[in-house]
């Protein structure tokens, strides 16, 4: 089960962004600004990039979290319909991101690390004609499509050399479920949605609005947020939401151009 420490996401205050406090260094007497996040009273992981940089919190223990990655099914979706492998990347870079301001345990980040990568995979079993259909899908193919999250859960239940499986696939099935209750494939909501779950859907959806696609026009960030605020208690957990709201555009932008 993945429970945020009380006083770091019980409860966030409703306004406040991350921001660059002058001298604060997260503990440092002085040094340059660094990047804090005011509601959750810790610093802002960075998108920076090139050895000893600040993206070494999130760069290096990605890399360990994709050493557990079973390469084929990562490769065959690459193979399969690009622009999806490319978007789990994104979705994967910016969900670690943010479990490690929530304050996830080291193996509860490797947990994450591999849904967010892999929560897509399941569309490797989608025919072409659905998959890439170069417009909005029609209530039939809407079901098809929406057989993803338990093929993607089969397949990482499917790889025996995986640890944390279970936990991983639990999360891959559940990604597209409602707070609400409205969503699939089983319309559980509120908590009996997994929070790594919950977190994932809010960052899937921010990049997928974020991201050009036959069906829509590209979002700004401000867009995408609006979109984020009118599905908060329905679509999604408001704590998730008001997490993604309130972390600056620039370093949300930067882990998605960093993949």
């Amino acid at each position: 089960t993945f429970r945020a420490p009380i006083d770091k996401c019980d409860v966030l205050p409703q306004h406040g962004c991350c921001q660059y406090m002058d001298g604060q260094t997260g503990g440092a007497q002085n040094g340059p600004a660094t990047p804090w996040h005011p509601l959750l009273h810790a610093p802002v992981p960075s998108c920076g990039t090139g050895p000893g940089s600040p993206r070494a919190c999130i760069g290096d223990p990605m890399n360990f979290h994709l050493a557990n990655l079973e390469p084929l099914p990562s490769a065959v979706l690459m193979r399969r319909d690009a622009s999806t492998a490319q978007h789990c990347d994104r979705v994967g870079a910016m969900a670690l991101a943010l479990a490690t301001l929530l304050g996830f345990s080291d193996a509860q980040l490797r947990v994450i690390g591999v849904a967010a990568h892999m929560h897509d995979v399941g569309k490797i079993g989608i025919p072409d004609a659905i998959l890439r259909k170069p417009g909005a899908l029609n209530a039939q193919e809407w079901a098809v499509m929406r057989e993803h999250s338990a093929r993607g859960e089969a397949i990482i239940r499917a790889d025996q050399t995986l640890t944390q499986r279970d936990e991983a696939a639990a999360i891959v099935r559940h990604h597209h479920e409602h707070y609400d209750g409205s969503g699939y494939p089983d319309g559980i909501g509120g908590e009996e949605i997994p929070l790594a779950a919950r977190l994932l859907s809010v960052v899937d959806s921010y990049d997928a609005m974020t991201e050009s696609r036959a069906y829509h026009r590209v979002r700004s960030h401000q867009e995408a947020l609006a979109v984020l605020e009118s599905e908060r208690g329905s679509k999604h957990d408001p704590l998730m939401v008001e997490l993604i709201r309130s972390c600056d555009a620039s370093w949300l932008i930067g882990l998605q151009l960093a993949k």
